[in-house]
């Protein structure tokens, strides 16, 4: 329950007050960084949006205690080093193009919330310029101070969430963090098959995709053999289709190469990775009447548009092709993102009995069609409240 007793004046009226800098980033960090999966998320399309074609991530302890980025991009003088990390100050926008961002980020907000929760340190050197470092503490900035490196930006973070220790307490095992962020650059990489990726976590290269050659489409084959396997490029067929000022491409695989589960879903709208309900019920109508119930289908399918026509919505998933950091879902004109037309996602479950198997009970020559998420009504994990029946009957809850 809220207290009782608030910071107010003693004649009973509420003061307003300014949040001081460390603070205000503070509140930002927890809206922007939820765990190092998405501190990486923020480095790496930061060192896209700068021109990189070598990306290199290194982790330990599951990103908590070191997350490195080290990039070829453009990189940056000294002077913006400090500029950086303040608030809202970016370069990918100039306050007049709100409405076609073409870059993943543009608020101006990972590196301020990122050095608010950790120790922060930035190197980095344009081509033909002086390199020069600078870190940031908890929220407090050191000095600008000369530093030999390379063309490109080296990104440091140490000690996540040192400054916010509840923080920690949320966050998984080193395991399952590392599994997190390679997902995130497994992701990242699959829409960018010109750059090359690396990860590392406690000194082991976990994952790679060297940067492709050949023409859009080519490199795009040769980076999905490399990631979803040649089992999936076998099984699926190239998607190559337009409406609506809308460009679909990528691959769908058949129905033969299902999933128990939607892991093989990837989407992308102009080039970011979305996870959106609307795109994936559409994905699953179009499998409607060829998929039994419980499965799933394989695709990575990529959407280019307008930027005017696309718009993002908070949630809690990754980034969205627009507006807010952490929007992982996307809307279209009137809320359809891929045309006039949509086929209804429901099933019938008359249509349900024909795509499922059907099953016997034990001692019975009878058979009726079950659904797969249902308890059996016999053995020993049966329902407590399911009861025996004959075998001229069907199983309670039918």
């Amino acid at each position: 329950m809220n207290s009782h007793t608030p910071k107010i004046r003693p004649d009973g009226r509420p003061v307003i007050r300014q949040l001081d800098e460390a603070t205000a980033n503070r509140i930002a960090a927890g809206e922007v960084v939820e765990r190092p999966a998405s501190a990486v998320k923020e480095l790496v399309e930061n060192a896209l949006d700068a021109g990189a074609t070598r990306i290199e991530i290194a982790i330990q302890d599951g990103g908590k205690r070191l997350i490195r980025v080290t990039d070829d991009g453009c990189g940056m003088v000294p002077d913006d080093l400090p500029l950086a990390l303040s608030r809202h100050a970016t370069s990918k926008i100039d306050g007049t193009d709100l409405l076609a961002i073409t870059s993943f980020g543009f608020r101006g907000e990972a590196l301020p919330s990122l050095g608010a929760v950790g120790r922060l340190t930035i190197t980095s050197r344009t081509r033909g310029g002086e390199g020069a470092s600078i870190a940031v503490t908890g929220g407090r900035l050191d000095p600008l101070r000369p530093a030999a490196a390379n063309c490109g930006t080296v990104v440091e973070l140490r000690d996540l969430f040192f400054a916010t220790p509840a923080r920690l307490k949320f966050l998984r095992t080193d395991r399952a963090e590392t599994q997190a962020v390679a997902d995130t650059v497994r992701r990242l990489a699959m829409a960018e098959p010109y750059v090359g990726f690396s990860l590392t976590a406690d000194g082991r290269e976990i994952f790679r995709a060297d940067a492709e050659q050949g023409e859009l489409f080519g490199a795009l084959t040769t980076r999905l053999t490399r990631l979803m396997g040649t089992d999936f490029i076998d099984n699926a067929l190239p998607m190559d289709a337009e409406r609506d000022g809308i460009t679909l491409t990528g691959y769908a695989a058949l129905p033969t190469y299902s999933r128990g589960a939607a892991v093989a879903q990837h989407l992308y709208v102009n080039g970011r990775p979305v996870r959106d309900k609307l795109l994936t019920g559409a994905l699953r109508a179009g499998y409607m009447d060829v998929l039994a119930a419980g499965r799933h289908p394989a695709a990575v399918l990529f959407l280019e548009c307008d930027p005017q026509m696309v718009d993002g919505r908070r949630c809690r998933s990754n980034r969205g092709p627009n507006l807010w950091p952490k929007t992982g879902q996307t809307r279209g004109p009137h809320g359809r993102p891929t045309g006039r037309q949509r086929r209804p996602c429901g099933r019938r479950w008359t249509c349900r009995c024909r795509a499922l198997p059907r099953r016997r009970r034990r001692g019975s020559t009878r058979s009726w069609p079950t659904r797969r998420w249902r308890t059996r009504p016999w053995g020993p994990r049966a329902r407590r409240s399911t009861k025996t029946t004959s075998s001229r009957r069907r199983p309670t809850g039918w």
